[in-house]
């Protein structure tokens, strides 16, 4: 199922970050929000429209047990936009908007890098891109290693920053002494379309296994901002993302497309950190090096228990892991891979960990 999610007002997506009297007034939003905003908003829009099951919320009767969410994508206009591969650099003081990737070659013989090969760019200074976007096109030029330059888009170009300052309320709903904050609102729209009413830049999400009407909204983030959904047909997974190409030998790479928590910090748990080596539902691979990113903290609040959630660590959307297989037939990646969980653990159901599979040459 797939539905389509446009904000009706500014959104507010707030870090890990502690917030604390008297330390900082200033709140800050990330963007994209993590799979978990969309989990738990798909969970409230349920329980609203049947207040009377909210009671199982959380038990082995929960009616929403079986949600699981596949992946979600920001949509702009008629195109798709995914994080940028972090194995996708660019000369160090170019502004042209294009990248190209790094080249795999063995570790040195003295290095604490503790796999086997290593992502370079020889005799080039070069430098990452922080929040960088690409269609679903060249998205599908980078899986299918068909081409040595890539062209980006900036997150900036899909957001605006829309600054509000508020003051906490106390449990009487009157304004708190000393408790002046401000908040980084964001507004999803193009820059050619702010100000106007339909900003015609939305979340797709494809999710399963939960019972939702037609059309309606959901609450995501702080402050509770709307989002107008309407359930999309005409659209299936094919045209979200690229088909995974054809293995030409038996090295491949796994890009992240959404964040994903480990078991294992920045492994996932299927693979032994000794040797690197790890056995995945029939397949024997092994990881060959990684491109992940600065990990990240993902946390929550528990309405039902009014609490936070744990806060755990997460590698970040677009980090890509090398891997040689070593048994198995090739096609088998696309079935155990391509659209999959990176690990099949409690966080997979809400979105975490989808990878895509992409050829090495």
């Amino acid at each position: 199922m797939l539905i389509n999610s446009e904000p009706l007002d500014t959104l507010f997506f707030r870090n890990g970050k502690p917030f604390t009297k008297g330390e900082d007034y200033w709140s800050e939003s990330i963007f994209p929000p993590y799979p978990s905003v969309f989990y738990g908003a798909l969970r409230t829009a349920y329980f609203a429209e049947k207040l009377g099951n909210f009671d199982l919320a959380g038990t082995e009767q929960d009616p929403t047990l079986s949600l699981k969410i596949r992946g979600i994508f920001l949509k702009a206009w008629n195109n798709y936009y995914f994080p940028l591969p972090l194995d996708l650099v660019k000369e160090k003081d170019n502004r042209e908007n294009y990248v190209f990737p790094l080249q795999l070659q063995d570790a040195p013989c003295l290095s604490n890098c503790c796999v086997p090969k290593t992502l370079c760019a020889p005799d080039q200074v070069v430098e990452t891109i922080s929040d960088g976007l690409i269609d679903r096109e060249t998205l599908r030029e980078y899986l299918e290693n068909d081409t040595d330059k890539f062209f980006y888009a900036s997150l900036k170009d899909f957001i605006t920053h829309e600054p509000k300052i508020g003051i906490a309320l106390n449990e009487k709903h009157i304004a708190d002494d000393q408790k002046l904050y401000r908040a980084a609102m964001l507004r999803l729209s193009l820059p050619w379309e702010r100000g106007r009413e339909n900003l015609q830049c939305s979340f797709v999400i494809d999710c399963e296994g939960i019972d939702l009407p037609e059309c309606g909204f959901l609450k995501l983030g702080g402050e509770g901002k709307a989002t107008r959904y309407i359930r999309v047909r005409e659209e299936n997974e094919t045209s979200l993302i690229p088909s995974c190409p054809v293995l030409d030998n038996r090295l491949f790479k796994l890009y992240l497309l959404t964040p994903t928590i480990l078991s294992n910090g920045w492994l996932p748990n299927w693979i032994d950190p000794n040797n690197l080596i790890g056995i995945y539902q029939g397949l024997k691979v092994k990881l060959l090096t990684a491109a992940p990113g600065k990990y990240i903290s993902i946390g929550g609040f528990d309405i039902k228990n009014g609490k936070p959630k744990p806060m755990v660590r997460a590698v970040p959307a677009g980090s890509v892991y090398y891997f040689e297989l070593l048994e198995g037939e090739k096609e088998r990646v696309e079935q155990i891979f391509h659209y999959k969980p990176f690990e099949d653990n409690q966080y997979a159901k809400e979105g975490f960990g989808t990878v895509l599979v992409g050829k090495v040459e």
